[in-house]
């Protein structure tokens, strides 16, 4: 959670830099808005996507601006989307690991009567499938040497905005949660959000050629 609010706040500008921003604004970097229309055909298009997503969030949770680390079927190996997560929900793949090492869901044969777990895991070894943290030989590797568990996507973070409701009722009101949205789009640090981009594995190179 806390470092869901410090990524919110990392990209919002002070309320004396506010401006408005559009499609053509030079405030977006232009490597940034390249990705941006790649993805959303342009900037308002993702600005109404966006807010849509985050409006429509039933509940308290985070809406993200993220890069997507693996092959697309369009033909590009890099593309954004968006991703809401709820309550202090994390957009990385890396904090779903299970430390449990052993998927008991892998075997068949009953434990016999009064067996303790240990004894029955200790008969069973070697037909029991791994997974998680403990599972370095069954990680799938798609990513150049990241390690990313079956079934999780491998995402970096560019920019998100914060609907728990204690984030904006007292400003804005029960029926305030979209006038809160667009004020935080106006309140977008374009050259931050640019800079998780430099920092990404995913955009980064791009936006240094």
């Amino acid at each position: 959670m806390a470092h869901n609010n410090d990524f919110f706040f990392q990209t919002i500008v002070r309320l004396s830099k506010v401006v408005k921003h559009s499609a053509k604004s030079p405030a977006v970097p232009d490597h940034l808005l390249r990705a941006i229309n790649q993805s959303f055909s342009s900037l308002e298009s993702l600005r109404q996507t966006m807010l849509a997503t985050a409006e429509s969030m039933f509940g308290p949770g985070f809406v993200w601006l993220v890069v997507h680390n693996e092959p697309h079927a369009t033909g590009s190996s890099k593309t954004l989307a968006i991703l809401n997560t709820y309550l202090a929900g994390s957009p990385y793949a890396g904090a779903h690991w299970r430390k449990q090492s052993d998927d008991m869901n892998t075997i068949d044969n009953m434990a016999q009567p009064g067996e303790k777990a240990e004894t029955y895991v200790a008969r069973n070894k070697g037909q029991i499938a791994t997974f998680g943290l403990q599972n370095s030989g069954r990680v799938i590797d798609r990513t150049g040497g990241k390690q990313v568990q079956a079934g999780a996507a491998d995402i970096e973070p560019l920019l998100c905005v914060n609907v728990w409701p204690h984030v904006y009722l007292e400003q804005f009101g029960f029926a305030g949660k979209r006038k809160y949205l667009e004020k935080w789009w106006d309140s977008i640090d374009w050259s931050k959000v640019s800079r998780h981009v430099e920092h990404s594995s995913g955009l980064g190179h791009r936006a240094r050629e």
